[in-house]
């Protein structure tokens, strides 16, 4: 799928980390470096990648319009309920517009990027049937 390459591409590698300290005594002074993975772990690529939630979310977003799935950005995530609809096992009931008019959507799969609420779906989450 490919999806990785944007962010190996637009990602910052960061090897090591370094630690600084100063105080009110003594001036800003490099108390340690540390390397990410050590020569004990055996990786092909030694760094880890920093990007940001923003270029995960759209790389996800232009997989799926190649899909031909559509998402909807005006919409606000309140609850879900599993019902036994086969083809689209989920309820999920959102908030749309700018009037906050209370809409159910039926589908397959529920996404979340936000953390409140993915805590809140991890706590509700009825894992025998997604």
């Amino acid at each position: 799928m490919r999806l990785a390459d944007p962010l190996l591409q637009r990602g910052v590698r960061v090897y090591d980390i370094a630690f600084w300290r100063s105080t009110v005594d003594e001036p800003l002074h490099r108390l340690g470096r540390e390397v990410h993975y050590p020569p004990v772990i055996d990786v092909l690529d030694p760094y880890i990648l920093l990007v940001h939630q923003g270029m995960v979310e759209s790389l996800f977003i232009e997989d799926l319009k190649k899909r031909k799935v559509e998402v909807r950005r005006n919409t606000a995530f309140d609850s879900y309920s599993v019902c036994d609809n086969k083809g689209a096992p989920l309820q999920i009931n959102c908030r749309t517009n700018v009037n906050q008019e209370r809409k159910s959507i039926l589908a397959q799969y529920l996404v979340g990027c936000g953390y409140p609420k993915l805590a809140h779906l991890d706590r509700n989450r009825p894992t025998d049937r997604l």
